[in-house]
Formats: C-alpha cells, structure tokens, sequence
C-alpha cells in the first residue's frame, strides 16, 4: 500500500509517476524529483485543457499553464506556489550538472505533490469521495525502488522529452479538429462538456469540507526553502555534519541543563573548520529571535575549532549576517554567502591593514596625487575603519573622481580589503570609459589587475578583479547562474531536460547548468556607483541592497529631498538646517579657485520664436503662404500657431538655427591666433534638431566641406569614431552636435564652447553639461596661454533657471507604465473600500452617488480589480528570481484572494512594494482578468473583458500596447477622482491621499485629465482613421467621450466601458503628434552678456529649500495670525504687515536677516515670497474670478482654462501671465487665452486680475516709492 493508491480511481494517468516519485525518495532522491515534475506536468495540462477549458497560453509550457490568470483563478494560491516547488525542483534534477538534491528535499517536494492531488481530487474531479482528504504523506508507506543507474536515468529525460512532444502534437491536433467543427470536433466537444457537467454535479453534490491540512509540513517547506538558498551558493550539504550539528557548552537552562545544542546548519571550510553557522527560526518569526542563540553555536564552535564562524540568521523570508569578529553589527543580506567568500572574510579579520595609517604608495600618487585627491582617498579609509559600509564622494566634474577610485581600488586591494569590485555607471560610453581608465597602464593599474567588461558577452565568463557594468545589465545578471556550456537551457518547461536528453541518445555531451549563482550577494567587496543620485536609487535600488559589499557613490551634484536623497542611501548624516555631510565634498568653486579647473561665462541668446513660439498673424504674406503650403498632419489640418514648446521639438525654422550659428560662429572661442573656432559640443534638443542644425551649418559654411561639425547620437552608426576624432585637437569635427550622448562622461580638455539649444530641467544633467567645458588645458592658445575659461552660450535660460538656486524638482524617475497602474489600482480599491466602509461591502455605502450603476456593477468593478492585482501578485516568482526574493512574505499574503476582500491603509502599503516586480501574468497588456471565481473569490462581473474573438476591439491588446496603457492610466486616474471625491462626501477619505503611490497622473487635476482624455479620444476622429473597423466600430463612442455633454455627472461604469472598448484601438490615435515641419521665417535676435554661473557642486547649495521648508511649517503651525489671514485672503500688505512676519521668522530661528532678505530678493520681494509659502485662500481666489465662472456667460472649456488659474494661485499665491501660454493652460488651448476666449478684454481682464494679486503682496509704501 502507497501514500498515492488513491491516484488510479482519481487521475489514473499520472499514478505511475506518483507512485515511482515515492518509491525513489531514498534510493535515487533525483529520479523522485523528476517523476514529481512529469506528474504535475501531465495533471496541470489535463485540468488546463480538459477540465478547465482555458486557451493556449502564451508560452505553451507548465509554467505557462500554471501562471495563466484563468488557471490562478480557479486553484487555490496556496496550491500554485506548491506547483512552483515541484517544478523548480524537477527542474533543477533534470538541468543541473550537479543537483545535489538531498533524500530531505526530495521528500519534501513529493509531500508537496501529494498534496497538490488531494486537492486536485477534491475539487476538480467527479471521484471526490476517492480522495482520502483527512490523509497526511506518510514515508513508512512508500515503497523502495532501486535507483537508477546514469543510462536508465538519461533514458528517463529522453522519454519525457519525447512524450512532452508527442503531447503538444496532440493538443495542436485537437485544437485543429475543434475548428474544424466537422462530426468528429462536435463529438470531441461534447464529450469534453459531458466531463465538465460531471465534475460540476459531483462537486455541487459533495457537503463534505476540504478539512485536508495542506500546511503540515511548513517547517520542512522552510527547510526546502534555505537549502535551495545555500545551494545557490554552492552548498552541497550532503554531509551529515552540514545539518543539526551538535554542539557543547551552551549555558545551561533550566530546559536545557545539559549545554547541549544542534545548530540548524553548519557551513564548513576544505580545512574542516567551521566558517558559518545558520540558525533557521520559524517564518512568524523575526531573524532577530535567533541571533543569541545562533551567537552560543558560534562559542561552541570557536572554543571547539579555534575559528569564529560568521553568523547567519534566516526565517525563509529574510536573512541577516553577523561577522561580529569582523567588527560589524548585524546587517540584512539577500543570501548567503559562497565558499571562498566567508573563507575571505575571516581572513580579513586578521589579513587586512588599518587603511588610514598606511602611506600613499608611488602609484597612488602617480593615479591620484593631488592634495584633494587624497583627502577624499582618505576620508573613505577612516569611515570603512571605524566600521562604515559606505561613503560618498561628491566632486566637481572635471576634478579626477574616477583617478580617485582608481587609486582606491589600488589601496583596498594591497591592504587586504577587497578582492573583487563593481563599477556602475548609467551608459554604456561611460562604462567603455571607466575600462579603459581602470587598464591604462600609465595612470590605472595595467596589467596588474584583470578588468572585466560585462556589456561585451565574450567577456562574462572570464575570470576578473574588477567588473563594469551599466545598472540595466547588471539586473539582467544578478540571476545568471555559472554555466559549463552558454547553450544550456534556463528552466525548460517545455520538456525537462531537451539538451541533455538529446545528447543522451546522440552520446554526445550534455551542455550543463550548475546550480550557483554567478554573482551572489557576497560576490563583490565592493561597488562603487557612478553618478550617485535619487533617480539611480529609484531605478536600480535593488542592487546596492543585493550585494553585501562596501558601497562607494560619486557625484558632482548631491541631491537634498526629504524622501530618498543620496544621502539616506549612504546612512549618512543629514540636518535640517546645514543640509547633508558627504564623506568628502570638493565643489566647482574651490577647484577654480585651487587652479585644478576653468570657470565659465556665458552669453545669453533669445530669439522671439523660442521665447514666445510662432504665430500666424504675426508671420509676413510670403511666411503665411509658406505656412501654408507645409504638411502638418495627416488629417491636412493647419494650426494657427505653434508654441515655443514645439520650436526645435516638431518645428525647425532655418532663420532660428542660422542665427543660433551665427553667434556662436562671431562670438565663439577661437584657437590658433584666432583663426579656428575652438571645440564645441552644441546641445541639441532631439535627433531631427541635430540634423536640422548640421544642414543649416554644411548650407551656411560649405567651405568646410561637411566634416566641420558632425552629429554625435545614440543613432549615429560611427559615433565612437567620431567622439575619437573631436577628441584630437589637430581633426575635425570642430562641432559635435550632441543629443544626451555628449551630456556626461566625456572628457575633451579642448572644449571651450558650449551651446545650451535645449532647455535643461535637472540640475544634476545641467551641472554633468557644465563639466565638459571645465577641463584644464595648456597652451590651448599658444605656448605659455593655457585655457583660462569657457564660453556658454544659452539659447534657452538654462544659466538664468539654474541660478536662482531653485529647489530640485522631485523629477520624474521613469516608472514604467505598468508599475502606475499597479499602483493606481491598489489606489482605486483602498478609496472604494474606504468609502464602503468597513466590511468592504459596496451595499452599505450610503449610496455612493458618483459611482452609479448598481450594486452588480460596484461588485463587478471591484472584483476585477482585485482579481487582476491578485494575478500579477501570484505570476511573482521569489525562488526563481532574486529581484522578487525579498518580496516573499508580501508576495505570499497578497496571492490569496481572500486577503483582497478589503484593502486597508496598512494592505496597501505591503501591496505597494510589489509595483515592478517581474510577473509571469502579462496577458491582455494589463487589462482585467477575465474569467471564473474560485471559494473566496468575489463574483465575476459581466463582460469584464472582452474574450478572444470579442468584436470589443479593447479585448485583447499586445502586452507592450503602451497607447492602450497610457489611456488605462488616464481613465484610471478619473475613476480615482471620481471616487476620492465620494469618499470626500461620506467623510470616508484615505488618509495621505495619493503620496503613497508615487503616481504621477493624480497631480493633475480633474478637468486637466478630462482635457487630455478628450484629446486622445478625439485624435480617433480623424477622416483616415474611421476606415478602420475597430475604429468605425466605436465610432458612438468616440464622439460622444470627445465631447463635452458625455462628461456631465459622468460614473464609473461609464468610464469603465469607455476604457475597455477604446483601449484596444489607441494605438491608430495619432492626433496632436504633428509630422515634422521645415519652415524659414525671419526670426529676432537678442544677444546679452549672460550671469555668471553660481557653483552647482556646493552641498550647501540647497539651503533655500530648507529654508523654504521651514519657514513653510512654522507659518502654518500659527494658525489664526492676523497678518497671514490678510496675506492668505489676498489683501493689500504693509510694511508693518511684512517686519512682523520677518521678525516672527528670526525669533523662531527659522532663519536670519541675511537669509530672509536673500529670499526675498529671488523671489521679487519678501510679501511674494511669504505668499509662495502659504498660497491663497480658495475663496480669495475664486471671488477674484468670480465673472469668468458664470457659466452663463463662459462655456465649458473657458472655466475649465480658469479653474487652472484658481488652482495654481490658490496652490503658489502668486502666477505670472506668461504661464497663460505655458502647460497645462497650453494644453486647454493651443493658440492661448486670446484664441480660447475670442475677446481682447477678457484677456486684459484675466491678466489684470493676475497683478492685482501679486502687487497685493507688495508693500504699499514700497510700491509708492
């Protein structure tokens, strides 16, 4: 009798395998994991095609099926993840060229499997009375079979192999047949729904509950769990020694008076000492319980073996190493570490040198042997000596940070600190650079240390010191895993083993796949980042908490936010009030005045066209028939303007680029006594502005025969070569005309013209830009005359932005489009639930008037939400992939459907971590779940998505279908208007609105999305477009969502139905994307001599924000003050008014007089700037406006232009009329106030209004005088 005798009266096709799986458990602990795996291979493709009826997946194999949304949908979360375990497992018997899979593991993922068929039986089988539901696994009962020599075990792999393809022909036969719809596809058909009306009825007919205790062996499934971790890193544990090791001397208790113990894990070095002992602690429980008891072990060992051992404490979910002899505090890590690496890091504990007492050697003071060069160098050795794991380094561009950590590679290595290093960087030219630098044998380390680019493939698998990678491969990597042959496969689902199978019958050799991680998170020593900053953080976080290694950052531009700033992520010291303390910080200003770099000067340039854009009216007779005769769309439609915006962007205009070059050709920096234009990097705005540039140059200079300036872009096929040419002072280019491939990185000491031809919106880019200017060079214009400065010439008040010492921007860091929308759902299902109260049902809200519809339709919207969060969070893979490693336990809760019925504050904030990370589901391109529901599911709604072959055309999108996810985003962001505004009404709002979510789309208001959803909508109407059927389809549609009346008291299920029927077809929408247009109008110069740069590399640059800051919460903490209400209603300030306020600010140390004043001065006077800080009144400001929100006598879109107006002055208190002509009020009318409301006076009026407010915050005995 076997633990699986039940299988023949339940599945009789898989009891073979389960019952040769049980038998081989002790035997041939790999021939069990293998039949495991075709067990469940076979089981989930019946159930998928027979039982379930589900469609082809995308990928036709066992994970495919298993990460269907239709197949998570109808089995239990807890039963896919046992899936997971069986396959990964199976896998790894059949893959790997040294699987190491002990009798434990196999056992364990043979329990797994018996219980994935009790549950199977039970629920999705007519024999449900067969399955012994109250059984548990039990090894006494299994039979033993002898194990399998090599040639019956390849045989094995061959014939699963062979079957898995005869199987696939099956099905591809049988999809055949259905569609066909002849005598025979219609017998097939009935005979499948003959089966499926027996399961239902069976299943209808069975009152007995599932009472089967399918968590039994979570302490086993633990073990599993760390024992494939330790594997990863190469641990055979195949030693009885390895396990439970006994160990003496443990102060005795009173529950364990012997001293006693077992340590769960010991991990042995080829000395037969100990180097690591793991304690395992239950998954409810913290790393942090079984640090003392795992600190014992460690005594025992020591006093036993005369080696501490390094301290790792794991509960299957987080781990945490503890190198106390090493001088180190506990620390979280992602993993263990190797062999070699902890035999590593107890040398060191002896091996390595106190770093700030060694001297410099002679080639660090070849590589980096300046005064502040070496400061920094030591300023690093004196944090990693007193125990920090980081340090950053802020430097200006131009000042060696590269020599530096070069130099301090060098250091480490000769002191015994590092063996193996990463240098990242964010583009593969610096990367190629960074190479280059680190094997120049005059002023790197040559020879003397193999360097290892990972961006060139051949490279990957040689042997190096020092490894360079941009952060986006360096991703790709961390889960590549050590290969003796590169074409071996990575999982293959498809059939176990297809290489090695193959090889087997041919008796060729099998390429392999060894278990190990490449790059485990004790692989490197130390990392170092290269432009360290926010949004590098933001993109690739994960790295510098994936290696455990000290962590280097450099940058010339530190970045001060109070959320992630760089300096949190080096744990580094940061104050309110002095700003952050780097671990050295050498500025642009002190290397200028140390005589290490050249300042600049600049020279502003503005043409009328890129300040105010281009008008029809104002363009000459012969302009306007050139305007006309363009071709500026496809619908033939001609604008009446276009915006500065758009000039250099979608519009090139000769006569702008030809004065542009003309100054730069009369007023550039000129070498060789004059006669020649010193180097110069033009930046341009975008690809077609480069080329539109270098026409008008070879047209206005064709004496230089086109090689004079050139184009530098990712697009150019010989960049490189060209970069190399301009390099060289004696070659042509001149000219390098750059689209962001010349911003950072490139060092060209010739280089004494910048052309700013684009408006720059960070202050880091700005700052990198500056430095390529920066750059020493001697006898530049001669012997004995050096370059003593640069020329910047701005074209777009980038100098003039930059020194007004603004507050950075939080910017935006790129979140893909379907991180927003993971996001923004979670945030529509918080407000729902929110707003239904707390049972989460949408019946006892108190009629949730905005939503509209029934309660089916309530239930059905939230349903599909849920659902479809719930798919992504089950397609997440923490064993297979060590990016969704850290995310299990979240991962676990949140795959249970149950866990969606009601989203807390505190759901959604586990939830939110799990935006991003890697999913199998990515069918329909993020659009609902369909299908059935599962016990503890909601109800499925109808028509939630269109199904296959839906005349809907929003059904089924590509996954990458971007258009139709930008317009799920803007939907989305209008339901969670919709709703947060009923919620508002019951008083049932989330706290912390939408700052949670880091969603972009929510910061623009209601009527500035209804605008850009009209737009897009509205790009559909198009004459070409509406032959498209899907198009012609929706054509009702179209024009009604275009339209204006369609959005009165709009509801939820009407933007639903909008979304999934337009989604689809988005992407023919070509609307307000003009072609590109050519024109030659005259255009007006103005030429002035620009400011002079104030310093971006200065950490106390950002000061004025904190000051901002403060001043911000001490004015709001003073409640009722007389002279804020007049400020914050709008009325006319005094003198008085203004010395109290300061005085106020001076007493409370929120700031001095100097800085106070200095505010003021930026910000055009002190009452201005106070009323920045606090805005106005909502009320103020819409009684100003009052007339214009007649909607009698102003229609839809000219309120809509001004409740722009409200926001924004109610928000900031002061707006200028030049924002008129600017987004988002560009975005309501193109061709500005004027076009929208037809009227001279009503724009006067507008703008009139917009100084009055402002001049009431400027002092009347001021303004007088």
């Amino acid at each position: 009798m076997g633990n699986f005798d039940f299988v023949k009266d339940v599945f009789p096709f898989i009891a073979d395998d389960c019952a040769r799986a049980e038998s081989y458990i002790s035997s041939d602990p790999l021939a069990a994991c293998v039949y495991a795996r075709r067990a469940i291979d076979n089981l989930v493709e019946y159930l998928y095609y027979d039982v379930l009826g589900l469609e082809k997946p995308y990928h036709d194999d066992l994970s495919g099926r298993i990460h269907n949304p239709g197949f998570m949908q109808q089995v239990s979360p807890g039963i896919i993840a046992k899936l997971n375990v069986v396959r990964k497992i199976g896998n790894k018997a059949a893959h790997d060229d040294h699987p190491n899979i002990s009798e434990q593991a196999a056992l364990a993922t043979v329990r797994e499997l018996f219980h994935i068929v009790i549950w199977a039986g039970y629920h999705l089988t007519a024999a449900c009375d067969n399955v012994p539901i109250s059984a548990q696994f039990d090894p006494a009962l299994a039979k033993q079979s002898m194990a399998l020599n090599p040639a019956q075990f390849k045989t094995l792999l061959l014939r699963t192999k062979q079957e898995r393809n005869a199987h696939a022909k099956a099905i591809a036969e049988r999809d055949a047949l259905i569609a066909s719809k002849d005598a025979a596809a219609l017998k097939l058909q009935a005979e499948l729904e003959a089966l499926r009306a027996q399961i239902k009825a069976a299943q209808q007919a069975n009152t007995v509950p599932d009472t089967h205790d399918y968590h039994a062996d979570e302490a086993d499934t633990r073990a599993l769990l760390i024992d494939m971790m330790l594997k990863e890193q190469g641990w055979a544990l195949d030693d009885p020694h390895d396990r439970e090791y006994r160990v003496e001397g443990m102060p005795p208790t009173a529950d364990n008076p012997s001293g006693i113990g077992y340590a769960d894990y010991v991990l042995w070095g080829d000395d037969g000492k100990p180097l690591a002992v793991v304690e395992a602690k239950r998954t409810s429980v913290s790393p942090l319980v079984g640090q003392q008891q795992a600190r014992q072990y460690a005594d025992c060992l020591e006093r036993k073996f005369g080696q501490r051992p390094v301290i790792f404490t794991t509960n299957g979910y987080e781990t945490q190493i503890w190198d106390d002899a090493g001088g180190y505090p506990p620390r979280d890590v992602q993993g263990f570490y190797k062999k070699a690496e902890l035999q590593r890091l107890i040398e060191r504990r002896s091996s390595r040198s106190v770093l700030s007492s060694l001297p410099f050697d002679e080639k660090m003071d070849h590589i980096a042997g300046r005064a502040y060069q070496k400061a920094a160098i030591r300023a690093v050795d004196e944090a990693f000596d007193a125990s920090q794991r980081d340090a950053l380094l802020v430097m200006a561009t131009g000042t060696g940070k590269t020599r530096v950590v070069i130099s301090l590679v060098h250091q480490l290595m000769e002191a015994g600190w590092v063996k193996n290093v990463l240098f990242l960087a964010d583009r593969t030219a610096l990367v190629r650079q960074a190479a280059n630098a680190f094997k120049n044998p005059d002023t790197g380390l040559g020879d003397s240390v193999p360097v290892v680019n990972l961006l060139n493939d051949a490279d990957r698998n040689a042997g190096g010191r020092i490894y360079l990678s941009t952060y986006p491969t360096m991703m790709n990597l961390i889960n590549a895993r050590d290969r003796d042959d590169d074409a071996a496969a990575a999982d293959g689902d498809a059939s176990l083993s297809a290489d090695s199978a193959s090889a087997a019958s041919s008796g060729a050799a099998a390429p392999t796949l060894k278990p190990t991680l490449k790059f485990g998170p004790g692989f490197f020593d130390l990392v170092i980042i290269d432009e360290a900053h926010r949004s590098v953080y933001a993109k690739y976080g994960f790295l510098f908490d994936y290696f455990d290694s000290l962590l280097v950052g450099l940058t010339a531009t530190p970045r001060n936010e109070i959320d992630r700033n760089t300096y949190r992520l080096f744990h580094l010291e940061y104050d309110e009030r002095t700003g952050g303390v780097p671990t050295f910080a050498y500025d642009l200003d002190q290397a200028v005045r140390d005589g290490y770099l050249v300042p600049p000067r600049s020279l502003s340039v503005n043409t009328k066209f890129m300040d105010r854009g281009i008008s029809y009216d104002e363009l000459s007779p012969e302009e306007q028939e050139q305007w006309d005769s363009r071709d500026w769309d496809e619908d033939g439609d001609v604008p009446d303007s276009v915006s500065a915006g758009d000039v250099n962007r979608v519009l090139f205009n000769a006569d702008t680029i030809d004065k542009v070059l003309g100054v730069l050709m009369q007023r550039g920096l000129r070498v060789g006594d004059g006669d020649e234009l010193g180097k110069t990097i033009i930046f341009a705005r975008n690809q077609r502005h480069a080329e539109a540039i270098k026409a008008r140059f070879d047209i206005n200079w064709p004496e230089y025969h086109g090689t004079y300036a050139q184009i530098v872009t990712h697009a150019t096929r010989n960049a490189q070569q060209i970069i190399d040419d301009f390099s060289e002072p004696a070659k042509d280019p001149r000219i390098a005309i750059s689209v962001d491939m010349l911003d950072t990185g490139i060092d060209v000491p010739d280089v004494v013209n910048l052309v700013f031809f684009k408006p720059v919106m960070s202050r880091t880019k700005y700052w990198q830009m500056i430095g390529r200017g920066t750059r020493l060079r001697p006898d530049l214009y001669g012997p004995g005359r050096d370059k003593t400065d640069f020329l910047v010439i701005d074209c777009c008040d980038n100098v003039a932005y930059f020194n007004q010492n603004l507050p950075e921007s939080d910017g935006y860091v790129g979140v893909p489009l379907s991180d927003r929308i993971f996001r923004m759902r979670l945030a529509l299902l918080e407000t729902l639930d929110a707003a239904t109260g707390a049972s989460g049902n949408a019946d006892d809200a108190d009629g949730l008037l905005a939503f509209g519809g029934s309660p089916d339709d309530r239930a059905g919207y939230r349903a599909a939400l849920a659902r479809t969060l719930c798919a992504l969070t089950n397609g997440m893979d923490p064993d297979g992939n060590v990016i969704v490693r850290p995310h299990r336990r979240s991962i676990e809760a949140a795959s249970q459907a149950e866990w969606w019925r009601h989203v807390t504050r505190d759901k959604a904030m586990q939830a939110s971590e799990l935006a991003g990370l890697p999913s199998a589901f990515r069918a329909g391109g993020e659009d609902d779940v369909a299908g059935g529901s599962h016990a503890g599911d909601d109800a499925a709604p109808s028509g939630d998505a269109a199904p296959s072959g839906s005349a809907a055309p929003g059904g089924n999108v590509a996954a990458n279908d971007n258009a139709a996810k930008r317009f799920d985003l803007m939907i989305y962001s209008y339901e969670l208007a919709v709703l947060r505004a009923e919620a508002d009404r019951l008083g049932r709002t989330p706290d912390q609105g939408y700052g949670l979510y880091g969603i972009a789309a929510p910061a623009m208001q209601p009527p500035a999305i209804k605008h850009a959803v009209r737009e897009a909508v509205d790009a559909l109407r198009g004459p070409k477009l509406r032959a498209i059927p899907d198009v012609a389809a929706c054509s009702d549609l179209i024009e009604a969502v275009a339209g204006d009346d369609w959005w009165n008291d709009v509801t939820v299920p009407m933007l639903e139905t909008a979304r999934k029927r337009l989604r689809g077809i988005m992407r023919y929408a070509t609307g307000g994307v003009r072609k590109t247009v050519f024109t030659d109008f005259e255009d007006e110069l103005t030429v002035t001599e620009g400011e002079t740069l104030a310093s971006g590399g200065d950490v106390a640059a950002v000061d004025m924000q904190r000051l901002r800051e403060k001043a911000t919460a001490f004015l709001r903490g003073l409640g009722g003050n007389i002279v804020l209400a007049r400020v914050r209603t709008g009325r006319q300030l005094t003198e008085q008014d203004l010395a109290e306020l300061e005085r106020m600010l001076i007493d409370n140390g929120v700031g001095d007089e100097e800085t106070l004043g200095e505010a003021g001065e930026q910000s055009g006077g002190f009452g201005l700037f106070i009323r920045s800080l606090v805005g106005l009144e909502p009320a103020a400001v819409q009684a100003a406006f009052s007339t214009f929100l007649d909607g009698s006598r102003y229609n839809a879109r000219q309120i809509e232009f001004v409740n722009l107006i409200v926001h924004e002055l109610t928000a900031n208190g002061v707006m200028s009329a030049a924002r008129l002509y600017e987004p988002p009020f560009s975005d309501v009318s193109g061709g500005g106030p004027e076009e929208l409301f037809g009227s001279e006076r009503d724009v006067d009026d507008i703008c009139d209004i917009l100084d009055r407010v402002r001049r009431s915050a400027i002092p009347v005995a001021r303004r007088a005088a």
